[in-house]
């Protein structure tokens, strides 16, 4: 509830219904032990703040370690753009840590993908799971081995984002 968090002296709450769901979702099924202090409580509120901030505005200023904060798994560097703008793309919403993740889980999917492409040597094949995670979900153990042989005769540039991977 809204004036909870403010009784405690947690700032920049609002009540706005996405921040308060996501909140209490993550306080809910979260790790305890990482929110047992107001200070933070408040971590994990400017957290939600900016993963709020960024599906409806883009402000990319959104960090690996508030996703982190959140329970979002898989998250790196090298993705983190790729998380912000897919959040972004997704827009208003965004009230539930599963959802967070099934975006996540599209972009490292993408880039299990882009790698396997552009270096087929040093990089695992992409999984009936990461195709399903960009839901692909006819793509099956019947078929995903002549589509990964399929992929490394793409040209780069037929892969470099979720949309187009999803269209061949």
């Amino acid at each position: 509830d809204y004036n909870n968090f403010k009784d405690i002296g947690i700032s920049g709450i609002t009540k706005d219904s996405n921040i308060l769901a996501l909140l209490n979702e993550v306080i809910s099924v979260g790790n305890r032990d990482a929110i047992d202090s107001i200070s933070e409580l408040q971590f994990m509120t400017d957290a939600a703040l900016a993963l709020i901030d960024q599906a409806e505005n883009a402000t990319n200023v959104l960090s690996k370690s508030q996703l982190e904060i959140l329970g979002v798994e898989a998250v790196t560097d090298s993705n983190l753009a790729d998380i912000r703008k897919i959040i972004a793309d997704a827009g208003e919403n965004l009230d539930q840590i599963e959802k967070i993740q099934i975006l996540v889980n599209k972009v490292v999917a993408s880039h299990v993908i882009q790698a396997y492409r552009n270096n087929i040597i040093d990089n695992r094949p992409p999984s009936i799971v990461n195709y399903h995670d960009l839901g692909l979900t006819k793509i099956d153990a019947n078929n995903f081995e002549a589509i990964n042989s399929a992929i490394v005769t793409l040209d780069p540039s037929s892969l470099d984002s979720i949309d187009k991977i999803v269209t061949l």
